[in-house]
């Protein structure tokens, strides 16, 4: 899978902000932190989407962080931010990832 599509994918987890929680990585329904493999997890923040993602473990040397951040920064900055904004940071990494391929082929 690309980059950009694991961004993508990964986004699509928390692009509304039901969908969305911070000072976690994952919650349930009720707002409690939960694991990020457990079944009622249905919110996550940017760090656990992309952990979600990759199946459990982010190896930023396999798959680079498109974000300028280390995953600590990203899930900082996920707490520190509104939705909106954040949602402005996966555009931008989005697009990073999406020219960085196309640079390739």
């Amino acid at each position: 899978m690309k980059n950009s599509e694991i961004l993508r994918k990964a986004k699509a987890l928390i692009d509304t902000p039901e969908k969305w929680c911070q000072e976690t990585y994952a919650a349930n329904a009720y707002g409690a932190s939960v694991e990020i493999r457990n079944p009622a997890a249905c919110s996550f923040c940017s760090t656990g989407a992309l952990i979600k993602v990759l199946g459990g473990y982010w190896d930023s040397y396999k798959y680079p962080v498109y974000f300028g951040m280390t995953p600590k920064q990203l899930f900082d900055f996920n707490d520190s931010h509104a939705h909106a904004e954040v949602m402005a940071l996966w555009d931008k990494a989005i697009e990073r990832a999406e020219r960085e391929e196309k640079c390739a082929t």
